[in-house]
């Protein structure tokens, strides 16, 4: 979240393994951050980001916002984030 109230959820991989993985996920959140992130392949020792786009949230609410990770076309739900704006 930055100082004018806008934020944005990001998805962040690095591929500790040995090999190289087929990666996708997807992004939503309770305040129109969402995006889907393109499959693409990640190797060893590199680090993948995906921006969902960044909006406006109003001062007083909590958001929710969830990232979903596929590797290798097997899905895994990531932790459900809070956001509040105080």
């Amino acid at each position: 979240m930055n100082a004018q109230g806008d934020a944005q959820v990001v998805l962040v991989v690095t591929n500790n393994g040995p090999k190289g993985i087929r990666l996708g996920g997807s992004i939503a959140s309770g305040f129109g951050s969402n995006t889907t992130c393109a499959d693409t392949v990640l190797n060893p020792g590199f680090t993948r980001g995906c921006f969902a786009p960044t909006k406006h949230v109003i001062p007083g609410y909590i958001y929710q916002s969830q990232v979903t990770v596929k590797v290798n076309d097997s899905s895994q739900s990531g932790r459900i984030l809070q956001t509040i704006r105080g």
